[in-house]
């Protein structure tokens, strides 16, 4: 627009001069004013662009913050489809069946923590009543020495055993594994001497009051006052009685009856 101004203007002195006539003056005037029309239509169709892009633009960031929000509520709801444990471990059975549903915080399978081994033993019912969390034990590989506490205490008796579960109190062997059996020992107290007997029916028939002691000859038996004391599935403890070194008969007292000798052929 500019130049054409300035052509309409060199124009008109043109025409003052004489050199151009009153109509061509006029048909660049009109010329110059359809131009000037023309460019004020044109920036305000550029203005009515402008609006209309800054309007689509709106809309386009609305739908995106709108495909975000169900995007993520879309991830919600399959990340809570997805079974998840408490811990890192190896899963040693999953008990979950196809189209079953599951309720949150059932229990559907079981782990394994594989850096925190537990030894599972199962004791005669004779020492459920000494067996009690923190008693401590031990297993012993390889001349080596390693301490356990037990952790768990299952009370249920079942064919005269009950089951407990101990916890390394220090680093576990290094080549332990899951299944592998060991020999547990357990401390029920601090080791004394004592002097046993092995178990027989001659504790019910005697109620562990008096026991048939054999002659150092073998040929005779004597019917032998005693104390017995504490007792374990294998053994009976003497108190009194009897010394270390004498034979005793532990069975077979129901024929044997109750008499004060017995003599042995």
């Amino acid at each position: 627009m500019a130049s054409l101004e300035k052509s309409l203007q060199q124009s008109r002195e043109e025409w003052r001069m004489g050199i151009k006539t009153k109509a061509e003056l006029e048909v660049l005037e009109e010329d110059y004013d359809y131009q000037r029309r023309k460019a004020e239509l044109q920036l305000q169709s550029l203005r009515h662009d402008s609006v209309a892009t800054l309007l689509k633009r709106e809309m386009l960031d609305a739908n995106r913050r709108a495909s975000s929000r169900k995007l993520s509520h879309s991830t919600g709801r399959t990340a809570r489809l997805v079974v998840r444990a408490t811990v890192d471990g190896q899963l040693s059975y999953l008990n979950v069946t196809l189209g079953q549903q599951v309720t949150a915080g059932a229990s559907v399978g079981e782990i394994k923590v594989l850096t925190q081994y537990k030894v599972k033993t199962s004791l005669s019912e004779y020492y459920i009543d000494r067996i009690v969390m923190g008693l401590p034990a031990s297993i012993q590989q390889r001349d080596s020495i390693f301490p356990l506490s037990i952790s768990k205490v299952v009370p249920e008796v079942k064919d005269r055993n009950f089951d407990c579960e101990l916890v390394f109190t220090s680093c576990p062997p290094s080549n332990i594994r899951l299944g592998k059996s060991y020999r547990v020992q357990i401390e029920l107290g601090q080791p004394e001497p004592a002097l046993v007997i092995p178990r027989g029916d001659f504790y019910q028939s005697t109620a562990g009051r008096w026991i048939y002691r054999l002659s150092p000859d073998g040929r005779r038996a004597h019917k032998t006052d005693i104390e017995t004391g504490r007792q374990n599935p294998q053994q009976y403890e003497i108190r009194s009685g009897l010394r270390p070194g004498d034979k005793v008969i532990v069975s077979g007292y129901e024929k044997l009856g109750d008499t004060g000798e017995l003599v042995i052929e």
